[in-house]
């Protein structure tokens, strides 16, 4: 993972956007794993639903947050603050154009 980090400037832009659809792609098997769990679960929720989706959600917290600013963080260490809101911002804009193309296919079908 290292070796990613010491690509050529010129690269940040890859960066946001490859995170973003990496995001869009976790996103998309969690929600195919809560629909599963949901098939599984019948009944009333007791606690253990709730640990299992707490602990699922702190997990997708934490790896979400790497994916979209661990690139931007080890940027602006480097003090490279104009790559690292680039970053962020084509991370952002991709996820956005995701959603807007998943909410269109919905409309869709």
């Amino acid at each position: 993972m290292a070796a990613l980090f010491q690509k050529k400037q010129e690269n940040y832009w890859m960066f946001g956007l490859s995170a973003a659809l990496i995001e869009a792609v976790y996103c998309f098997f969690i929600a195919v794993l809560m629909n599963f769990l949901n098939t599984i679960i019948i009944g009333p929720g007791d606690i253990i639903t709730f640990l299992l989706l707490l602990i699922i959600m702190v997990f997708s917290a934490a790896l979400s947050g790497f994916l979209i600013f661990g690139y931007p963080i080890y940027l602006v260490f480097k003090k490279q603050y104009q790559e690292a809101i680039y970053t962020i911002l084509i991370s952002i804009v991709t996820l956005v154009i995701v959603a807007l193309i998943v909410i269109l296919l919905i409309l869709i079908i």
